[in-house]
């Protein structure tokens, strides 16, 4: 069954989880701004909330998201930092019939990434949530923009949304990433 990321701090499964959030770091990082250049983006809706985590909203009370630990941030090995950031844990969400371990990125108190986590030891749940996720995602944000056997990606109004999923040994995890347009205005420190 899904188990929380706070658990598996000490355990290969928490570096799997950590290597997943890092891809969609990445990823949104670089796919969140504009298009290169002589390439068209098609941007569809709005990226949804997951709970009451909302893109570029301030969450409920940002004193209670827990830092990532230093270990924690040096497994993210994020490429780029900003001024005023702050990467944490947040309180478990519900999305798309299930419920996901959180982590946000956070600029002066505004979330600009969240990185949504579900890990199970079957496949099957797992293939269920990488189906619901993308049966949840269609009605707003229509067909992928870009999709490949593990990895989904759409370009919204306000950023982009990419489910990733992975798996090592029993162990399976999808990973659902938001990340806000706003990133390509914040001041880079890295």
């Amino acid at each position: 069954m899904h188990k929380a990321l706070f658990s598996l701090r000490s355990s290969g499964l928490a570096a799997l989880a950590l290597a997943c959030l890092a891809s969609g770091v990445a990823l949104g990082q670089r796919d969140a701004g504009n298009a290169p250049s002589g390439s068209v983006k098609v941007r569809r809706g709005h990226s949804p909330a997951i709970g009451s985590y909302r893109l570029n909203a301030t969450p409920m009370d940002p004193s209670k998201c827990l830092e990532l630990t230093a270990a924690e941030k040096k497994a993210l090995n994020p490429a780029i930092k900003f001024k005023g950031e702050r990467i944490c844990h947040a309180a478990p969400a519900s999305f798309a019939g299930a419920s996901w371990d959180v982590i946000l990125g956070l600029v002066n108190n505004r979330i600009y990434k969240i990185s949504a986590l579900s890990v199970s030891n079957t496949s099957g749940e797992m293939s269920k949530l990488w189906a619901d996720v993308g049966a949840a995602l269609r009605p707003s944000l229509g067909l992928p923009a870009a999709a490949e056997a593990n990895i989904r990606q759409w370009d919204t109004e306000d950023g982009n949304v990419i489910v990733n999923r992975a798996e090592t040994g029993n162990t399976h995890a999808v990973v659902l990433t938001l990340t806000s347009r706003s990133v390509s205005t914040f001041e880079r420190v890295q």
